[in-house]
């Protein structure tokens, strides 16, 4: 009986693969080093659990820990484009986002001097609900 095979050094590939393989840390470098503003909300409390430094700057706050805690309705105008209550438009929102699993639609944001930002932004459904939010 015969047997013949190859043999192949596949060291280095595997080595380029491993940092992408951590896909949790990979994805909490692209949310932390992002240039879009991102926050991490709870979708059943619409409180924000988390942000990145560039939703700080986005709402021209001093830290981190004066965006955590607020809801869309600490940092929204009272009413959203085509009317709709804020309070209203933030339960439809994220209810047409655990449906859809991604929803875009316009959004007025403002920042701590209650100034708007009229950004765009689409909701994607994680638990918790993360919306990423960008300037138009």
């Amino acid at each position: 009986m015969n047997i013949h095979g190859t043999a192949q050094d596949i060291t280095a590939r595997k080595e380029a693969e491993f940092p992408l393989a951590d896909s949790e840390a990979y994805s909490k470098a692209l949310f932390a080093q992002s240039d879009t503003p991102l926050v991490v909300m709870n979708p059943d409390t619409a409180v924000f659990l988390d942000c990145n430094e560039a939703a700080v700057k986005a709402y021209q706050l001093d830290d981190r820990k004066y965006v955590l805690g607020k809801t869309p309705l600490d940092v929204s105008a009272p009413t959203q484009y085509d009317g709709t209550p804020t309070t209203e438009a933030v339960q439809f929102n994220i209810a047409a986002a655990r449906k859809t699993g991604l929803h875009v639609f316009d959004w007025r944001h403002q920042e701590a001097q209650r100034r708007d930002l009229g950004w765009r932004s689409p909701f994607d459904e994680f638990s918790p609900c993360r919306t990423r939010s960008y300037a138009i």
